[in-house]
């Protein structure tokens, strides 16, 4: 048997052309060994690898047994090409010139993550032929091939590494790795099997859009022009986040607190396009900025008590802590995006595709960010620390939910000079509202910070301080605000008024209304 110089699939000596889709490389002998047909022969086969590892680059295999295939169909269909699975990088401070092995470090596409955990790699190639090969590039494509066992788990038969003409087999400590079909399968929709109904709403990368006879799912369609410019990082970014879904604090029925994606959506050509994700219910829910502002949730008819604050509280930081935990960053974390379950006080994150996703090997960095929100350290650059802004606009979020929608950088300036918008007070760390007074701010009248208690003072001291590596995570802010909604009954108490206040505090409820001018 030898090897394909195109796709490196195996095929016997009577055949005169490769049997793989996308390749159809004919087998054909030199004339002579002269330079010049040599050349000329190893520059077709260059052009021909080039043109068939840009078709892979766009194709992924299906790793689902159909019910009609019976395991020995589904080994034969799986092995019948190699499929791009990413790429490699050349150790060369690790290659051993006496046994010719040169280690790699392989960074693979979504669908093939399980291997991740394979053991080391390496190829074997002589001195001269490794540095030839090196001297080409220190990256270079793998390619993949599939086969299934009786028990219908999709083993890795082969790997190999393409530098051009050659191709060498990658060899791993561990021979053997199994694809099982609950890791490896991603989900497709086929736009073609689907009736789309009525377009639920529009963003600026694409609209969304219901699904006739799917009640419980939408689709986002990307546009032509996001799909040009970013459709097969947004893809990767999709079949990833398929694999790494975050694993909420709560289980509550028909509530859905993360538009994550369910499914990849690809057209009759098996284009990606967009993808499936679980339907909020808009008629249940409200966006968080009215409930956040007293008087558009009294007009309404939201709850506007210090229990339900705190519950929304608790409910926001619970989740983006679990995003957290994945590895994931929300970056742009702000109330537009963000919806209210009206009864029951659970809050659900929009647009998860526009975060900054974990995936080792790829940066997949979040394209918006909103200044009001923005950290004092990232408000003239680039945001660095993914992490620390999600710290920061979650904190700007608490404060607002437990001081009747003020900012913590709006404030009664004492200097002349001093910033006349937002964006500066946060950039000049204009905070008005810690334990310690600010010398060059005052708080607003109507605040009711002095009601809180002091260890959640403590917390958006430490969010709003000049230690910007003190910010308490989402974590920090879910245990605190988790105690106090689960235990209202000793935490909270009423005032004369019969607003619920903190228990010892004074009644913040009572004080606003005061500085406005008359009880409720």
């Amino acid at each position: 048997m030898q090897n394909c110089p195109i796709c490196a699939a195996p095929y016997d000596e009577f055949s005169d052309r490769c049997k793989t889709p996308n390749c159809g490389w004919q087998f054909i002998s030199l004339l002579s060994d002269s330079p010049a047909e040599r050349a000329a022969y190893e520059e077709k086969v260059k052009q021909a690898k080039e043109v068939f590892q840009v078709q892979q680059f766009n194709q992924t295999p299906d790793l689902i047994r159909d019910p009609f295939e019976t395991n020995e169909e589904f080994a034969e269909r799986l092995s019948k090409r190699s499929w791009f699975a990413g790429s490699a990088t050349l150790i060369k401070s690790g290659y051993d010139i006496n046994t010719g092995k040169f280690p790699l470090e392989l960074h693979y596409e979504p669908w093939v993550l399980p291997l991740s955990h394979a053991d080391v790699s390496h190829v074997i190639a002589p001195r001269d032929l490794a540095r030839s090969i090196y001297e080409k590039g220190e990256k270079h494509p793998i390619q993949v091939f599939l086969t299934a066992n009786i028990a219908g788990e999709v083993l890795v038969d082969r790997i190999m590494l393409v530098t051009g003409i050659d191709s060498f087999d990658v060899i791993f400590t561990n021979e053997n790795v199994i694809f099982t079909n609950e890791a490896m399968s991603i989900p497709v929709i086929w736009l073609s099997k689907v009736r789309l109904g009525k377009e639920l709403g529009i963003v600026c990368e694409g609209a969304v859009h219901e699904v006739k006879n799917e009640p419980e799912i939408v689709v986002k369609l990307y546009n032509a022009e996001t799909l040009r410019n970013h459709g097969r990082e947004y893809e990767i970014k999709i079949e990833h986040m398929l694999h790494h879904a975050p694993s909420l604090p709560s289980h509550a029925p028909r509530i859905v607190q993360l538009c994550w994606p369910t499914a990849i959506v690809r057209d009759s050509s098996s284009n990606f396009v967009g993808f499936a994700m679980p339907r909020l219910d808009f008629g249940r829910t409200e966006k968080l900025e009215s409930f956040i502002q007293p008087k558009l949730a009294q007009q309404k008819n939201l709850r506007t008590d210090l229990g339900a604050r705190i519950t929304v509280a608790a409910n926001l930081s619970g989740v983006v802590s679990a995003i957290h935990e994945m590895g994931h960053r929300i970056v742009d974390l702000k109330p537009i995006n963000l919806q209210l379950y009206r009864q029951e006080l659970y809050v659900a994150v929009l647009s998860c595709d526009n975060f900054e996703i974990n995936f080792p090997g790829h940066s997949f960095s979040a394209l918006w960010v909103t200044p009001e929100y923005l950290a004092p350290e990232f408000q003239d650059k680039p945001v660095s620390n993914p992490e620390q802004q999600d710290r920061f606009a979650l904190a700007v979020i608490i404060f607002k939910l437990l001081n009747f929608g003020i900012h913590p950088y709006t404030g009664i300036a004492k200097d002349r000079n001093a910033p006349t918008d937002l964006e500066g007070n946060i950039a000049k760390g204009l905070y008005a509202y810690a334990i310690k007074p600010h010398l060059k701010i005052d708080p607003m009248r109507m605040s009711g910070h002095q009601c809180l208690p002091d260890e959640i003072r403590m917390l958006f001291d430490r969010a709003f301080g000049a230690r910007f590596d003190q910010r308490p995570t989402a974590r920090e802010w879910f245990d605190v605000l988790q105690r106090y909604a689960l235990n209202s009954n000793t935490l909270l108490e009423p005032c004369h008024e019969r607003h619920l206040k903190f228990s010892g505090q004074p009644c913040g409820e009572c004080h606003r209304n005061a500085v406005l001018g008359g009880s409720r």
